[in-house]
């Protein structure tokens, strides 16, 4: 059949005129697709569909929650109208894609079943999978298998059958801490865990790089040791193996940054067939999660520098397997890594044929891409580009680069032309996550140039699909635009797309020779939901927008208000926050919060810190977005509360102890003392350090990261005063509601001693700590508590009629004899004495 368009029209018509209240439960119900790839021949397609958050046998992934969930979905591209499953799946375990066979003969997937990852070989063909025996390790840099023919698989296999990180972020703590505490109980064995001592902290760990025979299942040993990527060169003959090395040693007067390595990493090159295995750089700190393979030939770039030096003193480097040595790519440029300490500070380099191309500077100009200058015509080519966008892609003679203004391609000689005009463009992106391809491949700066992979020209409610090299074909996109291009086949002229409206039901989509059908349909559930309505404010000031976010439908009086702040979270007129009904978004949900009547504030605000008060300059930039707000008339300025979550509830813990214009403070998994996460063992590494010394997240958030305190409370104790709220807390009167998962890096503990603190000066304070919890509520169960205890809290602490709590004074523990009328219980049942109320609102 041919797509509905105009049924699917119809239906989110209907659905509008019967809008209702979006709810927990619709968050819950939420589906997704993942990666999706098709076959060479395009006979067929395969992608991850993950089934119903809510529907899930096992909540111990935090994050990767959803890989339980998975089912990898095949479509018959020549006469399939739908999805079906690839092979018999089990529904309480998750599957997804891990890899493609050149030819598309096999597929390596993935299960996830009873906390145990296990990797099977699927015969395309046949349908059927065959499962290994072997435990995969998981690398966030590169988690899947790569097949060295149809025949071979290379696969990093894990040194025990525990489930590997990053998949047990979630759940190393609870399954190593209760066997010792079962040894304690019992009284013969200790319950002990070691760490340290001289050396270092943690063992590394012993991997092994196997060849597999996917006919027979036998296996060759490759190498050993502590192996974290492998990356094969274009003419199969080489690896590249990236190892862990001896721990990251920063000295105490230089901060740590959040996307500095635990370790040191080491990388040598051996030849597939056997042989000699070369060291690429001796004495050389390796950048993780880049290693490029020329495209031709068997030459490889790397990024290195000296063990300590900072990375902006690295180096491109080429190592050259005819040789065995690798030399500087460049001279007199400096590389350009991203400013925005995120956690992945990578070099842009890659090939242009066998130049090897770096975005950088030389000298004093400005940063751009560049080529050596042996390449002299290249670089002069490359100066002419009409953007200097983040990532190109590459053949042998052209450049195809991305511009605000269309689809730019140049060649050698720097004749550009612009073959796509217009914009905004969508680029193919199979991958859903960083998950599904690892950080070396969804961060590759120069990707080869692919005829198979479309480029999507939106234009309003249509789109234009454009294969290079092949003339462009518009597709009606109505409501419903394309939100990823999956993958396509630009020989055969097929896309895969997923088209999303603005309420989250989202169509799997293909086009090919039989026209354009609609193959697969999620989240129809959320067809009849009502949505808020935006309202930007601009700041004049800055020339940034706040956006205020208002329940559908007149109110005859001002709606309470909850605002939202993240520190550095910024706004346009044409760049708002980003609604996603679809998306399981457990803490700080604008459309939960505006479903239940309120109406939410999501400021810009600046992050600048003034070198001793992290803080400084937020309760200020809030207040100042309050009153614009409060101009509309829109708003009760006595019914006015913060709600934030990570840095976002420092913020609201640093407001709270500064002003008194709110009523309620909701402050989620909020670091209230600096000092406690300088230095902090995340609980993943409390029992055993397996992902070695927590170096980044013990110090690197604290010093160079967010919390960009610059260096430890040993060396600056005042700093970290000024800028912690635990420290500022007696200047709390308002109702404080703290939400805190018990097993988050960010550690309870902060909630812990800012509930006692508060509870023990007499305030109205209350602790929500979820058992099994990380950062966010992930657990069903969890995320619907939370959400009716926080409607309930707010319900009544924005009480009109509500008096305020008194204001108490510090307890002094009575003498023996008196009556214990400073008891929980005893004071409860004391007469509350009338009190003023702090003075809110302007």
């Amino acid at each position: 059949m041919r797509f509905p368009w105009l049924a699917a029209l119809c239906l989110a018509a209907a659905g509008i005129a019967e809008a209702r209240p979006y709810g927990v439960d619709d968050m819950l119900r939420v589906e997704s697709y993942g990666q999706a790839l098709v076959d060479p021949d395009a006979r067929w397609a395969v992608i991850d569909r993950y089934r119903r958050y809510d529907g899930g046998t096992s909540y111990r992934y935090d994050g990767f929650n959803r890989r339980g969930l998975g089912v990898v979905m095949r479509l018959d591209l020549q006469h399939g109208r739908r999805l079906e499953p690839l092979f018999p799946q089990d529904d309480g375990a998750g599957y997804w894609i891990a890899s493609l066979s050149p030819s598309g003969k096999r597929l390596a997937v993935f299960r996830l079943k009873d906390e145990t990852l296990s990797l099977g070989i699927v015969d395309m063909a046949a349908r059927e999978v065959k499962w290994l025996p072997q435990h995969p390790a998981t690398s966030v840099l590169h988690p899947a298998p790569d097949w060295l023919d149809d025949r071979h698989l290379l696969l990093v296999e894990a040194d025990s059958p525990a489930l590997p990180w990053p998949l047990a972020a979630g759940s190393r703590f609870q399954a190593e801490v209760a066997p010792l505490w079962a040894r304690t109980a019992l009284g013969a064995q200790p319950g002990v865990s070691v760490i340290g001592g001289k050396g270092e902290a943690a063992p590394d760990p012993q991997r092994k790089l196997l060849l597999v025979n996917a006919d027979t299942k036998d296996t060759r040993q490759i190498a050993t040791g502590p192996i974290v990527d492998v990356a094969i060169s274009a003419d199969r003959a080489w690896l590249a193996l990236l190892r862990e090395g001896p721990e990251t040693v920063i000295p105490q007067n230089v901060p740590v940054r959040s996307s500095d390595q635990n370790r040191q990493y080491r990388l040598s090159v051996l030849p597939i067939n056997g042989g000699l295995e070369h060291q690429a750089c001796s004495n050389c700190d390796i950048q993780p999660g880049f290693l490029e393979w020329a495209p031709k030939g068997s030459k490889l770039l790397f990024f290195a520098r000296k063990p300590g030096d900072d990375w902006a003193m690295g180096a491109l480097r080429v190592f050259n397997t005819g040789s065995g040595q690798s030399s500087a790519a460049f001279e007199q440029v400096t590389p350009y890594l991203p400013p925005d300490d995120s956690g992945v500070r990578l070099a842009r380099a890659g090939w242009w044929g066998e130049v090897p191309l770096l975005y950088g500077r030389r000298g004093a100009g400005q940063d751009r891409w560049t080529a050596p200058r042996a390449a002299q015509t290249i670089d002069k080519a490359l100066a002419r580009l009409p953007c200097q966008p983040p990532a190109l892609q590459a053949g042998s003679t052209r450049l195809l680069l991305a511009c605000p203004d269309g689809l730019w391609s140049i060649d050698r000689a720097g004749n550009v032309e612009r073959i796509i005009a217009g914009g905004p463009l969508l680029i193919t992106r199979p991958a859903s996550e960083s998950f599904d391809v690892g950080i070396r491949a969804n961060h590759r700066s120069i990707t080869p140039i692919n005829d198979n992979t479309p480029v999507a020209l939106l234009q309003g409610r249509v789109a234009q699909l454009d294969w290079p090299g092949t003339p462009s074909r518009a597709i009606e996109t109505g409501d419903s635009p394309i939100t990823r291009l999956l993958a396509g086949n630009g020989r055969h002229g097929i896309a895969l797309w997923v088209a999303r409206d603005i309420r989250g039901v989202g169509r799997l989509m293909v086009s090919g020779p039989v026209g354009i059908r609609e193959i697969d349909r999620i989240n129809g559930h959320l067809a009849d939901i009502d949505l808020p309505t935006m309202r930007p404010l601009i700041n004049p000031a800055s020339g940034l927008t706040d956006w205020l976010i208002l329940p559908t439908g007149h109110s005859p009086t001002p709606h309470p208000l909850v605002v939202i702040p993240y520190p550095g979270t910024t706004f346009t007129n044409t760049r708002p926050p980003v609604l996603a009904p679809d998306v399981v978004a457990s803490p700080v949900n604008p459309l939960l919060l505006t479903s239940m009547g309120y109406a939410v504030l999501m400021p810009s605000l600046v992050d600048a810190h003034d070198g001793m008060d992290r803080g400084a300059g937020l309760t200020a930039q809030v207040e100042q977005a309050v009153d614009r707000v409060l101009a509309t008339g829109l708003v009760d300025s006595k019914r006015m509360a913060v709600y934030g979550h990570s840095f976002g509830g420092y913020t609201s813990l640093k407001i709270a102890s500064q002003s008194h214009r709110f009523r309620a403070y909701i402050a989620s998994a909020a670091p209230a003392d600096l000092a406690i996460q300088h230095g902090a063992l995340p609980p993943p590494d409390r029992v055993a350090m397996k992902e070695g010394f927590p170096l980044t997240s013990g110090f690197g958030w604290a010093e160079g990261g967010q919390g960009h305190m610059l260096t430890g409370p040993q060396a600056a104790p005042e700093r970290y005063w000024r800028s912690s709220p635990y420290y500022q807390a007696e200047g709390i009167r308002d109702p404080v509601l703290l939400i805190h998962g018990d097993i988050d890096a960010v550690l309870a503990i902060n909630a812990e001693r800012m509930f006692a603190l508060l509870h023990r000066a007499g305030r109205d304070v209350t602790l929500l700590r979820y058992w099994g919890e990380a950062h966010s509520v992930r657990s069903p169960g969890n995320i619907r508590d939370m959400w009716q205890r926080i409607s309930a809290w707010l319900t009544d602490r924005l009480s009109v009629d509500r008096i305020a709590t008194p204001i108490a004074a510090p307890i002094i523990p009575l003498p023996q004899a008196l009556p214990a009328a400073n008891g929980r219980h005893a004071r409860a049942a004391l007469p509350r004495p009338a009190s003023v109320p702090a003075p809110r609102g302007r």
